[in-house]
């Protein structure tokens, strides 16, 4: 494996630019995620104020404490949306968020846009889709008691996964199906697939990891890898791959 500090000089010798993986969560915040088979480098830390952030392909998402905000190299996409809870999923070309926010409306020159549920009744979360030509639109509210932990997107249908179930819904947020599961610490990586852990172990499908500290958070990057969070370190793990690759984050 490549020194990590090695990375970005490797990078820019061969004129290769680093791609971008997803983001960590550290203790001190959010950090941009670079690289590729294995070798990472850790990117700008996101303000103070992001409560959750996710990329998929050449856009990054985050919400904050009062705005969503979706970018890219070309633009930057952002609306008022109060709220502290919003979990991301990407599906073709249009961005999903879960969501427990009100969107507030917005103005422009020649358009106006108001989104139409409330997101302050208990129970009820919002589906949003966004897209590059249309930017946020409100699918309505997802009538469900239930907390979700997880959600993942997939060609045909959004994934939500709760303490004891697995739902699944069309791109248009009607229900589609739902499944019990086994009540452990669980997550979804970008494909919809459920990982689940116990003390330092953790497992997808027939797939068997173990770590040297108690694992503390998994959670989603790019292409089916997942981060994992154990002890004061954070870990790359791959299906298909037997080890794991310590990540360079503070």
């Amino acid at each position: 494996m490549i020194a990590p500090f090695l990375v970005p000089l490797l990078f820019a010798q061969s004129g290769i630019e680093l791609p971008l993986a997803g983001f960590v969560r550290a203790p001190q915040g959010w950090y941009e995620l670079y690289g590729i088979r294995g070798n990472f480098l850790a990117g700008e830390r996101l303000g103070d104020d992001v409560l959750s952030a996710a990329a998929f392909g050449e856009w990054r998402v985050w919400k904050t404490e009062g705005e969503l905000v979706v970018r890219s190299a070309e633009r930057t996409d952002r609306i008022a949306a109060p709220g502290e809870t919003a979990w991301f999923a990407w599906s073709g070309r249009a961005l999903f968020a879960l969501a427990d926010f009100q969107f507030l409306p917005r103005s422009a020159p020649g358009k106006t846009e108001v989104a139409d549920f409330a997101g302050d009744r208990p129970g009820l979360l919002g589906l949003y889709r966004w897209q590059p030509a249309d930017g946020w639109r409100s699918l309505g509210p997802l009538a469900s008691g239930r907390e979700p932990l997880g959600f993942s997107g997939g060609p045909e249908a959004l994934t939500i996964l709760t303490a004891h179930h697995l739902a699944r819904y069309r791109l248009d947020g009607t229900f589609l199906d739902e499944r019990t599961r086994e009540p452990v610490p669980a997550a979804l990586d970008s494909h919809g697939a459920l990982w689940t852990w116990e003390a330092n172990r953790l497992r997808r499908g027939g797939e068997t990891w173990e770590f040297t500290e108690p694992i503390r958070t998994v959670s989603a990057l790019l292409n089916g890898s997942m981060i994992v969070s154990h002890g004061d370190r954070h870990s790359m793990v791959t299906p298909g791959s037997a080890e794991a690759a310590l990540l360079p984050v503070p």
